[in-house]
């Protein structure tokens, strides 16, 4: 999947770019070191030439994204279009945006294992394709968790999550955003006999970016790679 990049520009320079090419919105629901107009000029230039890269310029555009942060939506801040097709109305500071897919992935798959097998204990560790361990705590940390659940124990690259009791019905997850690209532990979880469940998952979370452009939108190179997540799981 592409990801889309945007930018808010309420200036007039980014009228003429917004006039050469129109933004991608959803429907309806119920940059930095560049200075003066010459700079801005370059930097819209660079933007309308660039494939899937928008300039937001119109309020009627602006309001259709939010930010799932929680935050406004700014002018002069790269953002990027949330991939799956139910939340194409959010965009992401592109600064922001990997962990915070990460932080959802990892949400998705411990609670889809949750809502299918009584979970005493879940170790949750990251790390990239080439090994290096990722600091899991700062990303793990403030993910919803459902029912009777904290993290009792963590660890710079590992997170220990303790589930006090089984979730209730009316506590299980129904919708999931990631789980269709996690066939491997749908299937685990449909397998599982009793004891321990161990999750192997990897995901490309360069999404196919050009390095030119994740470099321009300040994405850090490290992002540009596979990731691998392991969820060991202790039922009962």
């Amino acid at each position: 999947m592409a990801l889309q990049v945007y930018r808010i520009d309420r200036s007039l320079i980014g009228c003429v770019g917004h006039f050469f090419k129109k933004p991608d919105l959803p429907t309806i629901a119920a940059g930095a070191g560049l200075f003066g107009i010459p700079g801005q000029i370059a930097q819209v230039f660079k933007e309308v030439t660039t494939e899937n890269c928008y300039i937001l310029h119109q309020e009627d555009e602006i309001k259709r994204f939010h930010n799932p942060l929680g935050a406004r939506l700014l002018d002069d801040v790269y953002y990027i279009r949330h991939p799956k097709k139910a939340r194409t109305d959010c965009l992401i500071p592109a600064d922001q945006f990997h962990s915070f897919v990460v932080r959802e992935q990892i949400a998705d798959i411990i609670s889809y294992v949750r809502a299918n097998a009584r979970v005493k204990r879940l170790r949750v560790s990251i790390d990239s394709g080439v090994g290096a361990s990722i600091n899991t705590k700062g990303i793990v940390e403030g993910i919803p968790l459902e029912g009777s659940a904290s993290i009792n124990e963590s660890r710079m690259h590992e997170v220990i999550i303790e589930c006090d009791a089984p979730l209730k019905a009316s506590e299980k997850r129904r919708d999931f955003i990631w789980m269709d690209d996690f066939a491997s532990t749908v299937a685990a979880v449909d397998d599982l006999t009793g004891g321990t469940l161990e999750i192997n998952e990897h995901y490309d979370l360069s999404f196919g970016l050009d390095a030119k452009v994740a470099e321009m939108i300040s994405v850090a190179a490290s992002w540009m790679r596979n990731y691998r997540y392991h969820v060991s799981c202790q039922l009962g």
